[in-house]
C-alpha cells in the first residue's frame, strides 16, 4: 500500500526525521505512535501527497482508494442536512441512506439536522458513515479519538475493527488502538522509525 524509501524530511535547517524507511501492507491495522512534534502527521501529509519530501522515494500502490479523516471533515458543506450531504458525498440513494446512517448512530430526526449543527462526536459517526460505504483500500486517521464521548469512541472502535481494508492511525490512546485490532507499531522516536 505505501512504501518510505529513506525519506528525510527538513524545514530550513529543522530536520524532522532522515533516512525513514518503513512498508504498510494490504489489510495491516498500523498504530503510528511518537512524541507530539515527531513528525506523526506530516508523515500523513506525505502520503496524501500535501507536504512534499526532502529526499527519498515514497510509492504508493497502483489504484489505491484513500480515505484521510481530517480531509473528509472539513469538506462537509455545513448548510446541507446530515442526509443531503450524506447522499452527496456517496451518490448512495435516499432509502439506502437511512439504513447506513442509522448504524452510526442516526436515527429519523438526526439525518434532518444541518451538518453544521452536529457535534464533534456526532461530525466523526458522520465521517465514518461516508468511510464505510464508500469502501477505501487505505484508511488514514490522525487523532479520530480526540475530544469523543464514550459511545462514539466505541462505535469508531467496531467500525475499524470490522473495515476489510489497511488501516494507519495516529494516536496517543492505546486502549483506542489494542480494541482497533492493530497488528503493527510504527513507534517514532529521536526521528527513526521501530516496527514492533
Amino acid at each position: 500500500m505505501v512504501r518510505f524509501e529513506n525519506v528525510t524530511k527538513k524545514y530550513g535547517d529543522k530536520t524532522v526525521f532522515e533516512n525513514l524507511s518503513f512498508e504498510v501492507i494490504g489489510k495491516e491495522k498500523v498504530w503510528l505512535f511518537g512524541p507530539n512534534g515527531g513528525g506523526k502527521t506530516t508523515i500523513i501529509k506525505m502520503i496524501i501527497g500535501d507536504e512534499n519530501i526532502t529526499e527519498g522515494v515514497i510509492k504508493i500502490g497502483d489504484n489505491v482508494k484513500t480515505g484521510y479523516y481530517s480531509q473528509v471533515q472539513s469538506e462537509f458543506d455545513s448548510e446541507r442536512t446530515v442526509l443531503e450531504e450524506f447522499m452527496n458525498k456517496t451518490t448512495c440513494y435516499y432509502g439506502d441512506a437511512y439504513g447506513y446512517l442509522k448504524r452510526f448512530l442516526f436515527d429519523k430526526k438526526a439525518v434532518k439536522k444541518k451538518v453544521k449543527f452536529l457535534s464533534p462526536g456526532e461530525r466523526v459517526r458522520f465521517a465514518f458513515s461516508i468511510f464505510a460505504y464508500k469502501d477505501y483500500d487505505l484508511l488514514i486517521l490522525d487523532e479520530p479519538d480526540n475530544h469523543l464521548d464514550i459511545e462514539t469512541k466505541k462505535m469508531l472502535e467496531r467500525s475499524l475493527k470490522d473495515f476489510k481494508g489497511t488501516v494507519l492511525i495516529v494516536s496517543h490512546d492505546r486502549y483506542f488502538v489494542e480494541e482497533v485490532g492493530v497488528n503493527k507499531i510504527l513507534d517514532l522516536e529521536e526521528g527513526t522509525l521501530i516496527s514492533n
